[in-house]
């Protein structure tokens, strides 16, 4: 199974947080109503949130909405987790929050988590391997320090962030 957290949380406004987490349970699995509520009780602990379980999206900042989503993504017990620009639009504090609870799920739980970012900060604290892509090839494919030490023209313009150089922005 894989699960997806996308780079906008996508959570219904008009739900608790409890019932955006107990949404895919209910539509995924045969549980009742309050089978599914307990069940999202409990990611929403993985993630810090259950005491927040009855407030709604709108009272949290974009760091927060994130960890419910993470939450959601959850319900589906997956082998992957694809986050898509996880830490894009959310201050740093919060983007440390959400790196160390990708970090923490994917050792605490077993689950493969694929990171897309663009983010160096975040791809440095979480990531195990890194590939790079360009044009549809990869470039980098390895721990995070052969990004680091690539000599690669290409990758040395990304990871200094010079608007010279052979890739075209």
């Amino acid at each position: 199974r894989c699960a997806m957290v996308f780079q906008n949380s996508t959570l219904f406004d008009s739900m608790t947080l409890l019932d955006n987490v107990a949404l895919p349970i209910r539509k995924h699995f045969d549980m009742s109503l309050k089978q599914a509520r307990a069940e999202a009780r409990k990611k929403l602990a993985l993630v810090d949130m259950e005491d927040e379980a009855e407030r709604y999206p709108a009272d949290f900042g974009d760091g927060m909405r994130k960890k419910v989503a993470i939450a959601r993504a959850l319900t589906l017990d997956p082998e992957f987790v694809i986050f898509d620009e996880p830490t894009t639009g959310i201050d740093p504090i919060s983007a440390n929050i959400v790196d160390r609870l990708i970090r923490d799920l994917s050792d605490r739980l077993g689950v493969t988590s694929i990171v897309v970012s663009h983010d160096l900060r975040s791809i440095f604290g979480v990531a195990d391997r890194v590939a790079m892509l360009y044009q549809g090839q990869f470039i980098i494919d390895g721990p995070p320090q052969a990004l680091r030490d690539s000599s690669d023209p290409i990758v040395q313009q990304f990871i200094n962030g010079r608007p010279d150089g052979p890739m075209e922005v």
